[in-house]
């Protein structure tokens, strides 16, 4: 089977030793075939046949390990587009998701899931420009499947977990949450603990306990591991030039965003820039 190479993504970023999920990302990843164990944020997800995992904006995806065939479907969206597809979904049900990210469903599940994915990868296969001013309605039929497969996963997701809505989201997960989210929103300008402690009206010695409890790192190391995976972002691509993402990220000369660099990475900006493009 032949699929779009703009709709499924490579599975290899959940191998990785630290996979951050962008701010504006949404996805889900279904089990085919062999098991693996991951670390999402601070649990530990073992993921077999039939699996459902589905991760949001902020979340820290770290490989432990895996069988040699392990193997499934995995699809990306952007947050704007899923949260509009399933603005009947509960904002509740959607901090239930993030906080239980993985889940067992049931092979009809899974295959229901599958071919509605492959569906919507053959369909955007298929939709080359036509002469005949039906484009419109050929974007129309993909984006409404593309709704249609976030809804399902949804539905699949607490229709497999009924008892998803009993786990009560403590205030330390939602401390965690709000740091997290802020630190991708706010890294670029502000990299000093008390700057989030004071944020939630919390010391930062207080502050600094409940993130590692919650987490297994302090909350320096997540402000400087979040700030390292942006710039290693910018730095992937030709352009922005160093000079312009130091000014982005407001070091206070190129030279120091050198220094923070080399001391994070054990090499320089630019030649992490040359190994990587």
């Amino acid at each position: 089977m032949k699929y779009a190479q703009n709709f499924f993504k490579d599975t290899t970023r959940l191998k990785s030793d630290m996979y951050f999920v962008p701010p504006d990302v949404f996805g889900v990843f279904v089990c085919t075939s062999g098991s693996a164990e991951l670390m999402i944020n601070k649990k530990v997800c073992r993921l077999g046949i039939n699996s459902m995992l589905v991760y949001v904006p902020f979340t820290a995806i770290s490989f432990m390990g895996s069988s040699p065939d392990w193997d499934g479907l995995l699809v990306e969206e952007s947050i704007d587009f899923v949260f509009a597809a399933i603005s009947v979904v509960p904002v509740s049900e959607r901090q239930i998701i993030r906080s239980q990210p993985c889940t067992q469903i049931s092979a009809a599940h899974s295959d229901r899931l599958v071919r509605l994915m492959q569906a919507v990868s053959e369909r955007t296969s298929a939709a080359a420009p036509a002469d005949n001013g039906r484009n419109e309605i050929r974007s129309e039929t993909i984006l409404k499947l593309k709704q249609a497969l976030c809804l399902e996963i949804v539905d699949i997701y607490f229709e497999c977990n009924p008892d998803a809505h009993k786990v009560r989201i403590t205030h330390a997960d939602l401390i965690y949450n709000r740091f997290i989210t802020s630190v991708f929103h706010n890294c670029c300008s502000q990299r000093t603990v008390a700057f989030y402690a004071a944020e939630q009206n919390l010391s930062p010695g207080y502050f600094s306990v409940v993130i590692r409890k919650q987490s297994g790192r302090t909350a320096l190391k997540w402000i400087e591991v979040v700030t390292m995976s942006l710039i290693k972002q910018l730095l992937s691509k030709p352009r922005p030039s160093l000079k312009e993402i130091s000014d982005m990220m407001n070091f206070t000369e190129p030279s120091a965003f050198g220094r923070f660099f080399k001391l994070h990475e054990g090499i320089s900006p630019s030649e992490f820039r040359k190994r990587h493009l």
